[in-house]
């Protein structure tokens, strides 16, 4: 029973996307101090929210753990299901025991009504450039969302359904948050949204993502932005000269593939094909100097052959990136994939994902081989406790240690690497910014 004398405690879990975790801390920075207190999921909790993800049939059991969880830990407490699975799955998700509230709506105001109705208060929305960053202090590099939803209809996924048509943030809101996200002493973002390369926009002006990346570039209100995943489509020309010119975009691009098949690209709905997609990889090395680039792959896709898989494999392999993100398909109701026929053996797949995991983990020591003897620069994540080194990132993606008492949390500072630390990671000493490699 509640203490109405308290603030209403409320815990959050987000699962999957940047953009769930992002949406559960633009839903903790609206919730008033004295009001409510923010408790750890694994505490007691007047109410637990659970930001689902239904990407995979994992990503949906994992959800219904975390809410069996929440209800086992109080079942006095309200435990709400919000993120995508609701959209999708609200039927299914009534039926757990304990379950208060299920939130077809993905949006963040309709949470938030919730809570406030729960807690007895009344709640008051802010204008849209309302940024409170106080809820963004557990990261040096927050995510900023610029875009909701997608229209690409891939035959395997069902985000287009759980999460509507593309809706894009204003540039003049996109650039408030920047700027107070700066003003509070980060240095880094990392923008974030469910099909962020359909970000566009038409009034004042017209202009695309490319053109949203370029407005970014040149309020240099951050030393570091960093893109997170892009489709091979939205990686245009114009946007691949934005990157190689900037001095505050980061040289990381992580470019979904899916496929390294055309046959099998054809049959998930991709417009593109490998051949295209070796074009903008080509493109882009040619311009973006230390040019580090990831990828998704999904293997085990309906009726993909052994054939089909060594040439994703090879296709893969001749491409000679840093690493890839490995998925076993997992068939999604009401999607023209799961009715397909030649639905692909599970262990058939888990074995497929093991072979492209090694090659990326050999990709990746590749990479980090090839930094040793350079400078680099490195936002440091995590301080030494004095038994591990101090851990940060580079502009263009390694996980960089760095063995010297005394670096802060969000500090940037040189870093001359000396060797290899934990596989494909790098373990360097403080070096002079300026003393960073021509060729690094």
């Amino acid at each position: 029973m509640r203490n109405a004398f308290r603030p209403f405690r409320v815990a959050f879990a987000a699962l999957g996307c940047k953009t769930n975790r992002y949406d559960a801390a633009t839903v903790r920075d609206r919730l008033p101090a004295g009001v409510f207190e923010e408790v750890p999921f694994e505490s007691e909790a007047d109410a637990y929210v659970v930001f689902t993800c239904t990407v995979t049939h994992l990503a949906d059991r994992q959800s219904r753990q975390f809410i069996y969880q929440a209800h086992k830990r109080n079942p006095d407490a309200a435990v709400i299901a919000a993120g995508c699975y609701p959209t999708v799955g609200a039927e299914e998700l009534r039926k757990i025991e304990g379950l208060t509230r299920v939130m077809e709506d993905v949006s963040t105001d309709a949470l938030l009504a919730e809570l406030y109705e729960m807690a007895g208060v009344d709640l008051q929305f802010e204008d849209e450039n309302h940024f409170n960053l106080a809820r963004f202090e557990d990261r040096s590099r927050p995510f900023l969302k610029i875009q909701d939803g997608c229209d690409n209809y891939c035959s395997y996924c069902i985000i287009p359904y759980t999460r509507g048509k593309p809706r894009s943030v204003p540039l003049k809101t996109i650039l408030c948050r920047l700027e107070k996200l700066a003003e509070s002493g980060y240095k880094e973002v990392v923008l974030t949204g469910i099909s962020q390369g359909k970000w566009n926009q038409s009034e004042p002006e017209k202009l695309s993502f490319a053109g949203l990346i370029k407005a970014i570039d040149e309020a240099a209100f951050l030393p570091r932005i960093r893109i997170s995943s892009i489709e091979p489509p939205d990686l245009t020309d114009e946007l691949i000269e934005v990157v190689a010119a900037s001095k505050c975009i980061c040289p990381h691009l992580h470019v979904a593939l899916q496929s390294g098949c055309n046959s099998v690209l054809a049959r998930m709905n991709r417009r593109y094909t490998t051949e295209f997609y070796r074009e903008r990889l080509e493109a882009s090395r040619s311009v973006i100097k230390d040019l580090y680039w990831g990828a998704d792959v999904i293997v085990g896709f309906p009726q993909e052959s052994d054939e089909e898989f060594e040439s994703t494999f090879n296709f893969i392999q001749s491409l000679d990136i840093q690493y890839l993100h490995v998925f076993p398909y997992s068939a999604r109701k009401n999607t023209p994939a799961a009715e397909m026929e030649g639905q692909v053996h599970p262990q058939t797949a888990r074995e497929r994902a093991a072979k492209l995991r090694a090659l990326s983990r050999r990709s990746r020591e590749k990479a980090a081989l090839a930094a040793i003897g350079k400078t680099v620069e490195v936002l440091i994540e995590t301080p030494s406790d004095g038994r591990n080194p101090a851990r940060g990132l580079s502009r263009d993606y390694h996980t960089v240690w760095v063995d010297s008492p005394g670096l802060s949390k969000n500090q940037i500072i040189g870093v001359t690497v000396e060797k290899l630390y934990n596989s494909w990671h790098l373990m360097g000493v403080p070096a002079k910014l300026e003393d960073m490699n021509d060729g690094s």
